[in-house]
């Protein structure tokens, strides 16, 4: 080898050294910038870019999270009638984020009900459906409740489900309930009970009392009405409800039973169901128009003043305290001031031995009448104390008298 080549073989090597250098230093800088890498270059190619993958890695630093996409978040169920079966509807969402996600919890509040998904965690793309439920049962007007979904999405981790609804009453009852209050012993007296049905052809079948026989009812009239935010025909039955002179001192409770036919074919349903299925074509697919209504129940309660006046009519005991004594004073008068005696008195508890139940003791009070007082010790294995104390008079038709009592026990540090 000539000395004359030698200087130039080494330039040579300098230069390529250089170069690979130059490279190295470039395709740090790309991977750090998350652009392509240079590929060094042989010593017949040149240098060479390749082309991004489809699909690239998160860069370092860069972080992953799930996203949940609602289809809507709100649900309108539309009209129905508070007899209607409950109707479900479905909501879907997508994870539309990087990272799985979980549903976590989902929950609805009064009125409705939401079925859990088929699983708990969404690849990213990947949909889901929640069912759900809303039942028209004992509700009425317009009606707003909600379905709440948990997820372990960071930007949204509760998404909530607005759900809305318009219940109409297939049978209107007013008043709803039937209460006598305060009616004095011997004296009879009425209230009226208004029934509405839907078409011209609604009828009251038949009327029924279910616990005794202290009340009745008749049918006073039957009229065609309107009423404001109801479409079609509405039939009206007004009804007198009285309870007897006979009934008993005390409270009395018992139900109304009303039988119609309302729902049970072509001859109570024909204006009804052509009205249904103009104004909610789903109740007319489902025959729901159709369908007998069960027996409606009205609840009735009276309240029957005697002679005999308890002062209070219950005894609520405050600080009754484990193992220590407690007492309580009740008033026993007559209504007219007229004279009575009070014969005997016992206390039933329940599960309670005869030794252990509290006393009572009658004392004559100088105003007329008599002071009750209930003593007794605060039991210490138990965390309230119940029971009555009955009183037995002279007084025709009053000749037992119940008085509840009811208290919690606190148990006492020492």
């Amino acid at each position: 080898m000539g000395s004359d080549e030698m200087p130039q073989r080494v330039g040579s090597a300098e230069r390529v050294t250089k170069a690979w250098r130059g490279l190295v230093m470039a395709s740090a800088l790309a991977a750090v910038a998350g652009l392509p890498m240079v590929h060094a270059p042989s010593s017949t190619a040149s240098a060479q870019v390749l082309e991004p993958e489809s699909n690239p890695a998160p860069a370092p630093g860069v972080r992953t999270s799930p996203s949940i996409q609602l289809e809507t978040t709100t649900l309108d169920v539309g009209r129905l009638f508070d007899t209607d079966q409950p109707v479900a509807q479905v909501i879907r969402f997508t994870n539309n984020g990087t990272a799985p996600l979980e549903i976590v919890d989902v929950s609805a509040s009064c009125g409705c009900t939401a079925g859990k998904p088929d699983k708990r965690f969404y690849q990213p793309g990947e949909s889901g459906e929640i069912e759900v439920t809303f039942n028209p049962r004992n509700r009425n007007g317009q009606q707003r409740t909600r379905v709440t979904i948990r997820t372990n999405d960071p930007v949204r981790p509760s998404q909530v489900i607005n759900v809305s609804a318009f219940v109409q009453k297939r049978v209107i009852l007013e008043p709803a309930l039937i209460n006598f209050q305060r009616i004095a012993k011997g004296e009879g007296t009425s209230q009226t009970l208004q029934v509405t049905g839907r078409g011209e052809h609604f009828e009251i079948e038949e009327i029924a009392f279910l616990e005794g026989d202290h009340f009745s009812a008749k049918i006073l009239s039957r009229e065609p009405v309107e009423i404001e935010g109801e479409d079609g025909t509405m039939i009206r039955y007004t009804l007198e409800v009285t309870i007897s002179p006979d009934a008993p001192v005390g409270t009395n409770h018992d139900r109304i039973r009303l039988r119609t036919n309302e729902g049970r074919g072509e001859e109570s349903g024909g204006d009804q169901a052509q009205t249904v299925a103009r104004e909610n074509p789903r109740e007319a697919t489902n025959g729901a128009a159709q369908r007998p209504l069960a027996p409606i129940d009205i609840a009735i309660t009276s309240s029957v003043l005697g002679e005999i006046v308890t002062t209070p009519d219950r005894v609520t005991l405050r600080g009754v305290q484990a193992g220590r004594a407690f007492t309580s004073q009740i008033r026993i008068t007559h209504r007219s001031r007229g004279e009575f005696r009070i014969l005997d008195s016992k206390v039933t508890m329940a599960g309670v031995k005869e030794e252990d139940l509290p006393g009572v003791v009658i004392q004559p009070a100088p105003e007329g009448g008599y002071r009750v007082l209930l003593n007794g010790v605060g039991p210490a294995n138990e965390r309230f104390v119940r029971g009555e104390i009955i009183l037995t008079t002279n007084v025709r038709g009053e000749e037992e008298l119940r008085i509840p009592f009811f208290g919690n026990v606190v148990n006492v540090r020492r």
